[in-house]
């Protein structure tokens, strides 16, 4: 009977494995069914902050662009009694306010929320960024203005642009205003949805209202028109065009007149092979000048042959630029009637600081 023991022996050995096998398939299994039943709720907590922090920035971003609506709201109801600069001042904080709101609304949603409200959020305010675009536009287009240049851009200086702004009929500034109403709308809708669904997600975090319309109808065609025309007809907001002539200098420097001996009008110069003259000119009217054009002539009196040159600048409403220079050759012993004349710009009635004449006498040499 000895050789039956190492047969049970054999036997329970194989037992035995397969019992130390199941009973670590068991506690395995029970370690993972601990950590999923951990899961779910770990992963709502961490969607409940995200949410929660998306919606604090999301605030910061929709109360400043609540502040920048108030601006084109006061903007459209009083634009007609304002100045032109001031309008144009304006304009170009909206567009520049709604462009900054739009990058910090991008950033906030990235990377989205659990919500899912990320991009939908960025483009609400990439939307208010476009109005904001094209009501400037419409309204340069109805007067004639451009954007002022940005201190510190590259195209900061006291020249305007070398063309002329677009200019829009009343139709078809009221048109562009009708459009940028029915985009702001739909962004206001756009940004509902996105804190309805917010509240609605885990964390049931808040965002503040935020609406750039507060009555459509006041974007409808009819209503717009007639904003359209008030600004129109403002004397306030009329286009004036006034060039006048700052300074007219020439050089070699003219001598200091004998006691008594100058004639009114005539400049007394060394003897000099040829004569410079430099000319400062203003635009102080309420329109950009693109083409700004000073004609110089000198001609030898009394019969000479004129001989002309012209110098032309962009300038801006309310700025000055020294024109370059026009040299022109001379003989000693001889005199020359100088006449420095702008070319006035259509609208724009003759003044005395428009032209300016000089009889320059050249001393003989020796």
């Amino acid at each position: 009977m000895q050789p039956l023991i190492p047969r049970r022996r054999s036997r329970r050995r194989p037992l035995s494995g397969r019992v130390v096998l199941i009973a670590c398939a068991l506690i395995v299994t029970a370690l993972a069914v601990g950590g999923l039943t951990q899961v779910g709720p770990n992963s709502k907590r961490f969607d409940s902050d995200i949410n929660r922090s998306f919606a604090a920035l999301g605030a910061v971003v929709a109360k400043d662009s609540n502040a920048t609506a108030s601006e084109v709201r006061a903007l459209m109801a009083s634009m007609q009694t304002q100045q032109r600069p001031g309008v144009q001042a304006t304009l170009d904080a909206i567009v520049e306010q709604a462009r900054a709101q739009a990058a910090a609304a991008l950033s906030a949603g990235s990377p989205t929320p659990p919500a899912g409200v990320g991009p939908s959020f960025a483009q609400v305010f990439a939307d208010r960024a476009a109005a904001a675009v094209q009501l400037r536009r419409a309204f340069d287009g109805l007067l004639g203005m451009q954007p002022l240049p940005v201190a510190g851009s590259s195209t900061s200086s006291s020249t305007a642009s070398a063309s002329s702004p677009a200019l829009l009929s009343a139709d078809a500034a009221a048109n562009r205003l009708t459009a940028v109403g029915t985009l702001l709308v739909r962004s206001d809708q756009q940004y509902a949805t996105v804190r309805r669904r917010l509240s609605a997600a885990p964390g049931h975090a808040t965002l503040p209202r935020s609406a750039w319309v507060t009555d459509a109808a006041g974007w409808s065609f009819a209503t717009v028109a007639g904003e359209v025309d008030a600004v129109t007809l403002s004397p306030t907001l009329a286009a004036s065009h006034e060039l006048v002539l700052r300074t007219v200098r020439v050089a070699p420097e003219p001598l200091p007149p004998p006691s008594g001996a100058a004639a009114p009008g005539v400049v007394l110069m060394a003897p000099t092979r040829s004569v410079t003259v430099s000319v400062v000119l203003a635009d102080m009217g309420t329109v950009d000048e693109p083409q700004a054009t000073v004609r110089i002539t000198l001609t030898e009196v009394p019969s000479g042959t004129p001989a002309v040159q012209s110098r032309t600048d962009a300038l801006r409403s309310g700025q000055s630029a020294a024109l370059d220079p026009a040299t022109f050759d001379v003989t000693a012993g001889h005199s020359y009637q100088l006449t420095v004349a702008v070319v006035l710009p259509p609208a724009q009635i003759d003044l005395t600081q428009t032209s300016q004449t000089t009889v320059l006498a050249i001393a003989p040499s020796g």
